[in-house]
């Protein structure tokens, strides 16, 4: 009788633990960006070489492409924005084609704020002078 007393805790308990451990909290995601911001953006630069241009999904995710100070080679950043206050940070960042500065795209994590006035222009920028010769810049909407 002990023994399946024992065995009968011991079974209540497991599926105690089980039902339990099943609920978890919904996670919440981050706010949303502004729909408006969805698209692809470009800086116009007059010279080709210092052209940057961003294609922004609805769920945050981001592309870029860009030379970095029109010297340092082409390559392609992706990476997710999260809204903070009334502005967008960058982060998630990483080169995805192989560039020779890859590596230093992971330290600009959280540098990069994107000021979204209007529907048609953002200003991205940074108090890091390297993260700015990367990303900064004013940027208007593509068709």
């Amino acid at each position: 009788m002990k023994k399946h007393l024992h065995f009968t805790v011991i079974a209540l308990l497991a599926a105690g633990m089980l039902i339990l451990g099943g609920c978890s909290e919904e996670i919440e995601d981050d706010e949303p960006i502004a729909p408006a911001l969805a698209g692809n953006w470009s800086n116009n630069a007059p010279e080709e070489i210092n052209v940057r241009t961003f294609t922004i999904e609805k769920n945050g995710s981001f592309s870029a492409t860009l030379n970095p100070g029109g010297t340092m080679g082409w390559g392609t950043v992706t990476g997710k924005l999260t809204k903070d206050g009334n502005s967008y940070i960058m982060s998630s960042m990483k080169e995805t084609t192989g560039a020779s500065w890859a590596e230093q795209v992971s330290l600009y994590n959280g540098t990069v704020q994107i000021e979204f006035p209007n529907n048609n222009t953002f200003t991205l920028t940074s108090a890091n002078g390297a993260v700015q010769m990367f990303f900064g810049g004013t940027y208007t909407r593509q068709p």
